[in-house]
């Protein structure tokens, strides 16, 4: 399946496993960028389209609703793809 983000200039797709909505399952981001739990309910906003080019792991935790509970699951396991990708947008955040 591919979900399109739509942005002021163009259109970006990205390959999705699962329908919408979705929903951001990683850290909250500084500044109020991204914050935990956020529900995307069809596509993502023009800012969030941003986010996810210039940090593209944003992309991989944001998961179906469906998924919820999974994916909280596999955060809190120790070396799971979901905690290690977590670490690393703390880290690419880190200082902002």
């Amino acid at each position: 399946m591919t979900a399109k983000i739509k942005t002021s200039k163009d259109e970006v797709q990205i390959t999705t496993s699962k329908a919408w909505p979705r929903i951001y399952v990683g850290p909250s981001l500084p500044r109020g960028k991204l914050v935990k739990n956020t529900v995307f309910a069809e596509a993502y906003p023009a800012h969030i389209a941003e986010l996810i080019k210039a940090h593209p792991t944003i992309a991989q935790l944001i998961v179906p609703t469906s998924k919820l509970q999974k994916a909280k699951l596999e955060l809190a396991q120790k070396g799971s793809l979901l905690n290690e990708l977590s670490k690393k947008i703390i880290n690419e955040f880190k200082g902002v």
